[in-house]
């Protein structure tokens, strides 16, 4: 969940390719992270590609989805209920913590040329 964090919804425009399968991207938000490093915390920004097949099966995302097959775009008449869609949406995006331990491991080992 985003807990309150700023999240960022991209225009039309900027949509990008699903981050993982290459589809056509629907809707991206950004949502801002921080991970602990030893000298403090790194912020950042995870950004989220609504994507028809990869997301097909999540309830978040199941109603936007089926919102941009049905209208293909935001008119002044769905406009209320296309951000009551991005809002699910939007509130249930989370970004994975990192793990600092095995992240040192895997730093190590690809500075040794073993990863």
């Amino acid at each position: 969940m985003t807990d309150g964090c700023q999240v960022e919804i991209e225009t039309a425009d900027e949509v990008p390719s699903c981050l993982r399968c290459g589809g056509e991207g629907l809707a991206a938000a950004r949502v801002p992270h921080a991970i602990q490093a030893a000298n403090g915390p790194v912020e950042g920004f995870h950004r989220f590609v609504l994507c028809p097949s990869c997301d097909a099966d999540d309830p978040a995302a199941a109603g936007l989805i089926t919102y941009f097959h049905v209208h293909g775009q935001v008119s002044t008449e769905t406009q209320g209920q296309f951000v009551d869609l991005l809002s699910r949406w939007a509130s249930a995006l989370t970004v994975a913590t990192v793990n600092p331990t095995a992240w040192e491991d895997d730093l190590q080992a690809w500075l040794q040329g073993d990863l």
